[in-house]
């Protein structure tokens, strides 16, 4: 019996992106990151329907995070945060109830018009020469993988990044399973679905993309 892992059951990966992000600009304790994921929770239980419907991965969790995001703008160690694609979001009807669980894999934003080229040099700008920026910066966003082109994805999962090393997006992912992706290389991804191929297997959303820096 191999025994489940902490983290493995649930549908959070977007608090833990958003949290990991929070480590890489301020390197962030477990004790305080631990108050901020069980006050994220408790924020998120007064809602019943909205955390049901995160609960059972019955959303793209964009909104949440934003949220997230922005409850952190106010707090004590503040961050900016920018949206560059906010345009090119996808507005995704709430599913609920016992039938909703893991909707969220099908629920896939198209790209706006991003190309990946345009995602890549934003992520480069953001996070690719940080020796240019006074602040510590990070990303946050939502990828999906495939097996193959034409299937569902196997994992809609959100992560974070702080840095590029050459052509590869390094992850601070918080993903514990042994298929879980750490890196993206340059021409590893695409923004568009129907892009999907064989040596591209990974669908980056740009209406997803959040940019953040210590302030």
């Amino acid at each position: 019996m191999i025994p489940f892992y902490q983290g493995q059951l649930d549908c959070f990966c977007a608090a833990y992106a958003v949290l990991n992000a929070m480590r890489l600009l301020y390197a962030l304790p477990l004790s305080e990151a631990r108050a901020l994921f069980n006050g994220m929770l408790i924020e998120l239980v007064a809602d019943p329907e909205e955390f049901a419907a995160i609960a059972l991965n019955a959303v793209d969790h964009t909104d949440w995070v934003r949220r997230l995001l922005i409850g952190l703008e106010r707090g004590p160690r503040t961050v900016r945060v920018v949206e560059p694609f906010a345009a090119a979001r996808t507005v995704f009807p709430r599913k609920s109830g016992p039938h909703a669980l893991d909707v969220g894999k099908h629920l896939i934003h198209s790209s706006g018009g991003v190309s990946p080229e345009a995602l890549w040099e934003r992520l480069e700008d953001w996070i690719g020469a940080l020796a240019l920026h006074e602040r510590p910066r990070a990303v946050v966003f939502r990828f999906h993988r495939y097996v193959s082109p034409d299937s569902f994805p196997v994992v809609s999962h959100w992560t974070t990044a702080g840095k590029i090393t050459g052509r590869v997006l390094d992850l601070a992912d918080a993903s514990a399973e042994p298929t879980a992706v750490h890196s993206i290389s340059r021409t590893g991804f695409v923004t568009e679905r129907e892009h999907l191929n064989m040596e591209q297997l990974v669908q980056i959303e740009p209406g997803t993309l959040f940019l953040l820096e210590r302030r």
